[in-house]
């Protein structure tokens, strides 16, 4: 499949909740992405840093009013938006961080 950035695809199936997609809760709407809360490990010498990163891919039409320091709930849990990363697709990676 040839992606093109003329929005002619439809991001939609890529979105839905029945394959990869969770609903998210946006400015009181309900958006759909997918959630991705990837656990990092950064180990060096015999000390280290564990933690997660969770971050989330939105249509960024839905995302567009998006700003740092904004709320979304995810599985009941509250996260801040810390950063925002559209890739130019139609698509935006947003950085989070549990509230």
């Amino acid at each position: 499949m040839t992606f093109k950035n003329d929005l002619t695809n439809d991001l939609d199936i890529f979105l839905d909740d029945d394959e990869f997609a969770v609903d998210v809760i946006f400015h009181s709407v309900t958006i759909q992405g997918i959630f991705d809360n990837e656990f990092i490990a950064v180990v060096e010498g015999e000390r280290g840093v564990e933690t997660t990163v969770p971050q989330c891919q939105f249509k960024t039409s839905d995302v567009s009013a998006a700003v740092h320091g904004d709320v979304m709930t995810i599985n009941s849990i509250d996260y801040n938006i810390i950063g925002i990363q559209p890739d130019g697709t139609g698509m935006t990676l947003i950085l989070l961080s549990e509230d």
